[in-house]
């Protein structure tokens, strides 16, 4: 079924994506988080903003940004340290990818509560050996069945096998912006 997606923050229309049916309850759909069976109207994106507001859409004015000041070393500075940082969160929270015996391949989450869940799985499974579940969410939170107790180890080893940035990386960069001189300088230091 296609649902309509919107931002959690700001409530802007995203795009469309695809709600599946639920394995445990025939009829029903696992809606994604921040999606809405209702479709948004057409509309001009360069004039008005489309969000879902009230269990409805509603079309905004678009204001045209304000020039920017010009910034100083040190704004540019923690802007770029800003950057370097969300792209080493990103980076080491990037989704893994891995396949199943059954041979489904997909992207999985490997942020900290996606590996504490894995985790907290094997030890309730662990004497048994088996995964009495059958299933496990996929990155963007569709399921993925059949997922046996084996299959749980297999994503646990390869959520151990990713090459994580280093720290260490991180904070020599952002050393090295700190000591940047212009802003041209700060902008070349990238991830």
């Amino acid at each position: 079924m296609i649902v309509y997606s919107y931002d959690p923050l700001s409530l802007q229309y995203v795009g469309i994506t695809e709600a599946f049916a639920s394995p445990l309850e025939p009829g029903v759909f696992l809606m994604p988080a921040c999606t809405t069976e209702i479709a948004p109207p057409t509309f001009n994106p360069e004039a008005n903003s489309c969000c879902f507001v009230s269990g409805a859409w509603q079309l905004l004015p678009v204001t045209p940004p304000e020039a920017p000041a010009p910034e100083t070393l040190a704004e540019v500075q923690a802007a770029q340290i800003a950057q370097l940082t969300m792209a080493y969160q990103s980076a080491i929270n990037a989704p893994v990818n891995f396949t199943t015996a059954a041979g489904a391949a997909a992207l999985f989450n490997q942020n900290e509560t996606a590996k504490g869940n894995l985790q907290n799985a094997l030890l309730a499974s662990e004497k048994s050996g088996t995964w009495p579940l059958n299933l496990w969410l996929n990155a963007s939170g569709s399921p993925v069945t059949p997922f046996t107790y084996a299959d749980l180890q297999g994503l646990a080893a390869a959520m151990e096998d990713v090459d994580a940035p280093d720290y260490q990386q991180l904070l020599t960069l952002i050393g090295q912006v700190n000591a940047a001189t212009s802003a041209a300088a700060v902008q070349a230091i990238v991830w």
